[in-house]
């Protein structure tokens, strides 16, 4: 049975005029590693959970992945945020490797997907960790369109970026279903009218594009 979205919606016609899927990348098609070594490095005594949600509200990472900031200033910023008592050499080695590439199946579910609709990516990234996914994984190929934080000056959850994007797409957004897996993102994907789902890895996309009747086969 198709799962039931978490999408508060009386009207729910409106899955059926999707005419464009957006992605994000890191937690949704890559996996991403990271927190683990800030706490080994930093002594820190937060959670997982509440060190990666500092993380991504952090003032040096939106700088760095807005392109405000070069990759120097950033790592000198986050270490002293985050109290990182390594080299800048040593954290940036790590740094770039933090995207462990996609999950299971991600590949072929894009290529089949985006025979029946079109598909991009809303990512919060960095040209280091862009450069890995598009040359490394070979993810790029699969969207019709990358809006990528650090290309166009904007940051997820702000809701200039969807208003950007949706102008970009040339569609009104609730004809785009955008698919995160950061809570805060999707709420503000729904205010500015995108329909949007909280998603990890291949089988939860699944299930909610079954329910909003979308083929990907």
């Amino acid at each position: 049975m198709p799962v039931k979205s978490s999408y508060n919606d009386n009207t729910m016609n409106n899955r059926f005029e999707i005419k464009h899927i957006l992605f994000d990348l890191g937690g949704v098609l890559i996996g991403l590693s990271g927190v683990n070594e800030i706490i080994e490095w930093s002594n820190n005594t937060h959670t997982e959970k509440e060190l990666w949600n500092r993380w991504v509200s952090s003032p040096a990472v939106r700088g760095f992945e807005s392109g405000k900031i070069d990759v120097n200033e950033f790592i000198k910023q986050v270490c002293q945020e985050f109290e990182i008592f390594i080299g800048p050499e040593q954290f940036l080695n790590a740094f770039i490797k933090w995207p462990q590439g996609p999950y299971s199946d991600v590949k072929p579910f894009l290529k089949q997907l985006k025979n029946h609709i079109p598909i991009s990516c809303l990512s919060n990234t960095n040209y280091l960790h862009w450069e890995r996914v598009r040359d490394e994984m070979k993810l790029a190929t699969y969207f019709k369109h990358a809006f990528l934080s650090y290309e166009i000056g904007m940051f997820k959850p702000d809701f200039e970026i969807f208003d950007y994007v949706a102008s970009q797409l040339s569609h009104s957004p609730e004809e785009i279903l955008f698919f995160d897996d950061n809570c805060l993102n999707v709420e503000n994907a729904r205010k500015v009218g995108f329909k949007a789902e909280k998603v990890v890895g291949v089988t939860e996309i699944k299930q909610q594009l079954d329910f909003y009747q979308i083929p990907y086969y």
